[in-house]
């Protein structure tokens, strides 16, 4: 995961999520959708857009919208990757995760 450092409910933070395609050509990859549970357990599901794509890896990007980010702590991901025609290639085989901070925002000292 890359972008810098994360916090909640703050709109306009960019996430980049690289996913190896292992034996799947990433050219072929038409979109992603990433699976996402948040810290404290529930379930959801990100459109990403594609970032830049290879025969080896398709990087994907979210801009948060402040309400995707909601809860500090470690949110796990699984990416599912589509052809054309909306057609499911495959998913990544491992989880990746990345940590969001407290934002500190709009509280008080």
């Amino acid at each position: 995961m890359t972008g810098g450092k994360l916090y909640t409910r703050r709109p306009g933070q960019t996430i980049y999520f690289p996913i190896e395609t292992g034996i799947l050509d990433g050219n072929t990859v038409m979109s992603v959708r990433l699976m996402v549970r948040k810290p404290g357990g529930t379930s959801h599901e990100w459109a990403v857009s594609i970032h830049t794509k290879s025969a080896t890896l398709v990087i994907a990007k979210r801009v948060t919208d402040g309400d995707d980010v909601t809860e500090a702590g470690l949110y796990r991901t699984c990416p599912w990757l589509y052809g054309a025609g909306a057609v499911l290639l495959g998913s990544a085989e491992e989880l990746d995760s990345f940590t969001v901070e407290q934002s500190t925002v709009g509280q008080p000292s």
